[in-house]
């Protein structure tokens, strides 16, 4: 792994004069906190690092304290400041952390409090355009008195970090960070992608642990421990009880079990061992990835979705299922085309229902894909992404007028994260929803065939059999036997032409 400007401010540690790492809060007397998800999410951090969390009396949130202090209250929303502002004079009162009752989940408020503790955000990290593309455009800005404002806040969501903000830890992009946002967080209601992965197969990651409640993944602990200098305190600790360790390799860490953590991919006592499994393998109700090559029908049944319920962190994930497909010519004159077969008869109860229509019309007005899941389809590598709702794919289209998706390169992705059976309270309306039948198809891509070489070299080859590797050579081969059989006949010509004295010959 290289080493890479990682997402946390450095100057905004919480380690004092005495180099220990501690955060104190204290809850705000004149609103109410939801202090169970809260004493959770600091938990949850408490318990993978070396931090220790001071809670103080209650008070108002202008109390100067003598030093740096979160002020958890109910201000609008789940949000924070970035790191310890009193630590380098920017503020001498306490800083505000907003928990809402039933507005911030647990995963939400260890987001939150990750901000506290000075974590950017994942898609911050100065190195993403070589992972995913950030569509500013496609983001939500309220046009009203305070639209500078309001420009700045939505654009801050996006922006990525500058020199100095950030601290050097070796680590690959982490799709599944707590710290990532959505592909259409903050977008605007059509529900736009604003975050698009450059690998397809890892588009669906972004959504699946917010949805599933995952908290801090290995490379979350890794940032903070690291960041924190944990892994320096447990390994002098260990040392002092004759447990010293050995030096973790490939982004592990030391811990407080005086071993090694290990990312999925590596073991053994240093992190040293390729298990052969990938860095990020492949979840569960997101077993459905598909790679299509050929022409043909493909079913999306029977591939790995189930609506099994255990080690559920959220009861709510039974209604998800993810579906990835990655369709790709053969040729690059050629594109790929898929229509989507809806199995529309097997979904009928829900629109046919007046539960049903009733849930889906009540909260249309929200966010059609919020409630139903989204659809996204187009070419990843060159972010050109279309947002379909997954109600409108079944609700506006009829059997007769299935969707047609066209590709315009040789490339075509599809990441369905479907959740309609949160409409009917039933987990097997979204499992049945997702069992499309995608019916394959390449065609010539028509701007392909206006297109102009610099160097002959550079021509991929003719028309004539895109669908071959060979296609080149077997227009070569055709060429050279056109050339030899209009030489032969140019012979013949001569010959007769010859006998007949029409050519003149010298003497």
């Amino acid at each position: 792994m290289s080493s890479l400007k990682l997402n946390i401010q450095s100057k905004r540690l919480w380690i004092d004069a005495n180099d220990q790492q501690q955060v104190w809060y204290y809850y705000d007397v004149q609103t109410q906190a939801d202090k169970e998800v809260f004493e959770a999410a600091v938990k949850s951090w408490a318990d993978t690092t070396c931090i220790k969390f001071n809670r103080g009396q209650p008070g108002g949130c202008t109390e100067n304290r003598g030093h740096g202090a979160v002020c958890v209250g109910s201000f609008g929303g789940c949000w924070s400041l970035v790191g310890n502002s009193y630590s380098n004079g920017w503020s001498r009162s306490s800083q505000k952390m907003s928990v809402q009752p039933n507005g911030c989940e647990l995963a939400a408020a260890a987001h939150e409090f990750g901000h506290a503790l000075g974590l950017q955000h994942e898609q911050s990290r100065p190195d993403r355009q070589e992972y995913i593309w950030v569509n500013y455009e496609n983001l939500d800005i309220k046009i009203d008195g305070q639209l500078d404002n309001n420009v700045k806040q939505a654009w801050y969501q996006a922006s990525m970090c500058e020199k100095g903000q950030t601290v050097d830890i070796p680590m690959p992009y982490d799709f599944l960070s707590i710290m990532q946002y959505g592909a259409s967080d903050f977008a605007k209601e059509d529900g736009r992608m604003v975050y698009v992965t450059r690998d397809p197969r890892s588009q669906y990651m972004l959504d699946y642990h917010r949805n599933a409640g995952m908290l801090q993944t290995h490379y979350d602990k890794l940032v903070m421990n690291v960041a924190y200098k944990c892994d320096v305190l447990w390994r002098k600790t260990c040392g002092d009880n004759g447990n010293s360790g050995t030096k973790c390799l490939n982004g592990g860490y030391f811990a407080k079990s005086c071993k090694c953590e290990c990312p999925e991919g590596y073991s053994g006592s240093d992190c040293g061992s390729k298990t052969g499994s990938p860095l990020f393998p492949v979840l569960d109700r997101a077993k459905v990835m598909v790679d299509i090559t050929s022409p043909g029908l493909y079913d999306m049944a029977d591939r790995g979705m189930n609506m099994n319920t255990e080690n559920l962190i959220l009861q709510q994930f039974v209604f998800f299922q993810f579906i990835t497909v990655v369709a790709r010519a053969n040729h690059i004159r050629k594109r790929a085309a898929i229509t989507v077969n809806q199995p529309f008869e097997q979904i009928q109860q829900t629109f046919g229902s007046s539960f049903g229509q009733v849930n889906f019309l009540n909260n249309l007005e929200i966010a059609d894909c919020q409630v139903t899941g989204f659809f996204y389809w187009g070419d990843a590598a060159h972010n050109k992404m279309r947002t379909e709702c997954v109600s409108s794919v079944y609700n506006n289209e009829l059997p007769s007028e299935r969707l047609h998706l066209r590709g315009r390169n040789q490339t075509l992705s599809i990441t369905v994260i479907c959740a309609l059976g949160k409409m009917s309270k039933d987990p097997s309306v979204s499992l049945k929803a997702a069992e499309f039948k995608l019916d394959a198809t390449f065609h010539i891509n028509p701007k392909m065939q206006l297109r102009t070489f610099q160097n002959p070299s550079d021509d991929p080859g003719p028309l004539a059999d895109p669908d071959s590797a060979s296609g080149s050579n077997a227009g070569k081969i055709a060429g050279i036997v056109i050339g030899v059989l209009l030489g032969v006949a140019l012979i013949v010509g001569l010959g007769v032409a010859w006998k007949m004295g029409k050519l003149p010959i010298g003497k």
